[in-house]
């Protein structure tokens, strides 16, 4: 009997202690220049792959933002980002992280690929999840498309959650970027934010491995027991 009453208290702990040691962590938004700006001539910049000079424009196939995010540093889940191809010109598109302020010699924390769909300006949910970066409080995300796409979309003001300033980097030279506050404006839109959503998850700081021991530790002196 006494054999039977500690095998079930050792299952009953085993479960308790998993149950708490791997709890359900729910999605937070931590960056959000949503929704998509709705009036101006232009809801679009230049297509991927411009002509410099045209209007200011500094050319190259890449646009970024630096932005802070609200809160401290988090784990990275998916980014939502506006694209669209209302030209015909389909392709893949490169979104990239950098961290810091400045993408030039920044630390690249990771990239994934999104196809360009069809249409004007969709939103396309980028999936992170996988490579595990845990974000610092300031980064610069960039997206390098295909020549000639249609693309990024700015907001109609400027983030509602987290910040950044109200300013484009561009790559007219590949693998450098230049800052610019004035091209986008010019050509219609009402700033020089990108239409962007990261959500993240909350690290547990070591709690769940901290809980892990402790079952560990439990079973350990429940085998001592049942020895006896």
């Amino acid at each position: 009997m006494k054999r039977y009453i500690t095998t079930v208290a050792a299952s009953s702990l085993l479960a308790a202690l998993t149950v708490v040691a791997v709890p359900a962590k729910a999605d937070i938004v931590i960056y959000d220049s949503y929704p998509k700006q709705t009036s101006g001539s232009n809801t679009n910049i230049e297509n991927f792959g411009g002509v410099p000079g045209a209007g200011g424009y500094p050319g190259g196939d890449a646009y970024g933002n630096t932005i802070t995010f609200d809160g401290t540093a988090r784990d990275l889940t998916t980014v939502l980002i506006g694209l669209g191809d209302g030209g015909g010109n389909f392709g893949t598109a490169t979104l990239y992280l950098y961290a810091g302020a400045n993408p030039n010699g920044a630390q690249l924390l990771g990239s994934a690929n999104v196809n360009v769909p069809s249409g004007i300006d969709p939103a396309i949910s980028v999936d992170f999840t996988s490579q595990n970066i845990v974000l610092p409080d300031t980064i610069t995300f960039v997206i390098r498309g295909p020549n000639g796409a249609d693309g990024v979309v700015t907001s109609a003001s400027g983030p509602s959650i987290g910040t950044g300033p109200n300013s484009f980097w561009f790559e007219p030279t590949a693998g450098t970027f230049t800052a610019n506050s004035t091209w986008a404006i010019s050509d219609g839109a009402n700033n020089n934010y990108m239409v962007a959503q990261f959500n993240a998850t909350v690290p547990d700081g070591g709690t769940t491995l901290a809980l892990l021991g402790l079952v560990i530790a439990g079973m350990a002196g429940l085998r001592r027991k049942l020895s006896l």
